[in-house]
């Protein structure tokens, strides 16, 4: 199942009940003005491909939930103001194509751990408070 409620006038926070739906494969909610938290049952789709809520105002911190999404291969939380560090658990994520944390307030180094994804195509982490150095592994990336 496709959920796109992208641009439209959405406010408030994520429905914790969208957890429920274990046939979403794709849950686009970008470009709306949604805040708060991602909700930790937002893990609980196992079947889930693609979350896409970039461009809302969304806060704190990744949920570890979002680690069981094995089948994630779009994982887009771009312009908000998501905080802290990044997940070691999102190296996991082996089915991932696109991560984009870019806009957002992460902290914290540079994650060599993000470097094991196989099918990763873009990685976007620009404009947040990473510091540090860039992987020597990042010479090694042949996608």
């Amino acid at each position: 199942m496709l959920l796109d409620l992208s641009k439209n006038g959405l406010s408030d926070v994520i429905p914790t009940n969208l957890g429920r739906c274990s046939e979403l494969l794709i849950l686009n909610l970008a470009k709306n003005y949604l805040e708060g938290d991602i909700p930790e049952e937002l893990g609980t789709p196992t079947q889930l491909q693609t979350l896409n809520p970039n461009g809302n105002k969304l806060q704190g911190m990744i949920t570890p939930s979002i680690g069981s999404c094995a089948k994630f291969k779009v994982f887009d939380i771009g312009n908000n103001r998501i905080q802290g560090s990044i997940p070691v658990w999102i190296g996991d994520l082996a089915e991932l194509r696109i991560l984009s944390l870019a806009f957002n307030n992460f902290q914290g180094t540079f994650l060599s751990e993000l470097l094991r994804f196989g099918n990763l195509q873009v990685l976007n982490l620009s404009h947040n408070n990473l510091s540090g150095h860039v992987p020597q592994s990042l010479g090694s990336v042949t996608k």
